[in-house]
């Protein structure tokens, strides 16, 4: 969600942090600010449909949580709503949140936005799910190459599993303190680029 988060940003100590309790439980969600910026988008060569790799310009602040949104954090919500919901791979409270709709994400961010307003600094009042290009450039880390590891699938599979490699093998520990990519995520962005970069889709349930 933006707020947003997890693998390839670059987390440095000098990094804006924020830290939101959930409504009246003890639970937190971490956030780190991510600062406008600029960054070639598009497949290099790999993927037809996502060329020509493009300039796209980031032009307002957001932040964007530290990791998915977990099963902990997810609960929160579905116990104080009654809300029946069962994670696939249960029983991991700082696993992400799965098995949910594209409408559970955008219910959950609204609900998230109500409970954390008055914890958020000015202008930071909305919760969305993050944009393809901001999730890309939060996970790029500023990096020009293919995959923010390098070039070509042994620079990915050094980092994360992949076709038919998920199940078995590890990963090697990289170098920068980072926020992650994938599963729920969520953003808080400023209020003057909410209709244009976190609108997202408004129809569809699985997404």
């Amino acid at each position: 969600m933006a707020y947003e988060a997890r693998r390839g940003i670059e987390l440095s100590k000098t990094t804006e942090a924020l830290s939101l309790r959930l409504a009246s439980s003890a639970v937190e969600m971490k956030f780190r600010k991510i600062e406008p910026g600029e960054f070639r988008m598009g497949s290099r060569g790999r993927f037809p449909d996502e060329e020509p790799v493009h300039l796209v310009k980031i032009t307002q602040p957001f932040w964007l949580g530290e990791t998915p949104v977990t099963q902990e954090q997810f609960a929160v919500w579905t116990d104080a709503e009654g809300i029946g919901h069962k994670n696939q791979f249960g029983g991991r409270p700082n696993h992400p949140a799965e098995n949910l709709t594209w409408r559970d994400a955008i219910t959950y961010c609204a609900w998230l936005g109500k409970v954390t307003w008055s914890q958020l600094p000015k202008d930071s009042r909305f919760a969305c799910l993050p944009t393809e290009a901001e999730w890309e450039y939060a996970c790029r880390a500023k990096t020009e190459t293919e995959f923010y590891s390098g070039d070509g699938e042994e620079a990915l599979r050094a980092v994360g599993w992949f076709g038919e490699g998920w199940a078995s093998g590890s990963t090697k520990r990289d170098d920068i303190s980072n926020c992650g990519c994938s599963h729920f995520l969520i953003q808080y962005g400023y209020e003057s680029s909410h209709d244009r970069e976190c609108a997202g889709n408004r129809s569809g349930s699985s997404r």
